[in-house]
């Protein structure tokens, strides 16, 4: 009898099944693709659910010895269908591959071979129009008409942009952000929408950007890979929920 594995009781339910297992027929299918599977879970909710129901399998008599229960038929069915649920292969717990800082509350993805086309001469152009309600013909424009949304405006009886906002006397234009591969696409993306495609010249998208939860930092980047040690995920932290509890 093995000493139990008090770190994953999966494993040790599993140890306990491949000593004491009656029969090898019994036992074969599910002791497979189990062994495969959870091995690999990293929820540990899901393998104290699956070690609950490999002690179905089994119970202690008044020795202490494992054996098989009456209702082991039924008790496999059931882990067995339990196994069928999860996928057959669980990737790999994350991997920590270093931080980037951010300064612009954003973040670009793209290709290295790009950044040749990267447009550095567009800079950040905020496009944000305000139109009157009551006379569509009359406009106000940021950084132009008005330098701060709190500053009086002459022409508009001296109230600010919150106080003509509020009173429901000027309204946003809706305009079509720049999305080009370029710093002002990217403000004017995030600004917009959060996060969205930048495209190239020639029309093909070269990046996605994002804003980065709450602004600038410098955020942790995690990979995950499979078998055969390809990357098939990459993940960028920028808030972290079970930190901030």
């Amino acid at each position: 009898m093995t000493k139990p594995n008090d770190e994953n009781p999966v494993l040790a339910a599993i140890e306990q099944l491949a000593f004491d297992a009656p029969s090898e027929e019994v036992t074969c299918g599910i002791f497979r693709h189990a062994t495969k599977v959870a091995i690999a879970l990293l929820d540990v909710d899901k393998q104290r659910e699956l070690a609950d129901l490999w002690r179905k399998l089994m119970a202690s008599d008044e020795a202490g010895e494992m054996r098989w229960t009456d209702d082991a038929e039924s008790a496999a069915k059931m882990f067995t269908d339990a196994m069928t649920a999860l996928p057959d292969t669980v990737p790999e717990k994350a991997q920590y591959v270093g931080s980037v800082g951010v300064d612009s509350a954003q973040l670009l993805i793209t290709d290295p071979c790009y950044i040749g086309q990267w447009d550095s001469d567009a800079a950040f152009e905020d496009v944000r129009i305000y139109q009157r309600t009551d006379d569509p013909q009359r406009t106000l424009r940021y950084a132009k008409d008005f330098a701060t949304f709190a500053v009086p405006i002459a022409a508009e009886g001296g109230k600010c942009m919150n106080e003509l906002l509020a009173e429901g006397l000027y309204t946003k234009v809706e305009t079509e952000p720049d999305n080009s591969y370029s710093y002002n696409g990217a403000c004017q993306t995030t600004l917009a929408s959060g996060s969205g495609e930048l495209i190239g010249k020639n029309g093909i998208p070269l990046g996605v950007v994002t804003n980065t939860g709450y602004g600038d930092g410098v955020y942790p980047v995690y990979i995950k890979t499979n078998a055969e040690g390809r990357v098939v995920e990459l993940s960028i932290v920028f808030i972290d929920d079970e930190a901030d509890e």
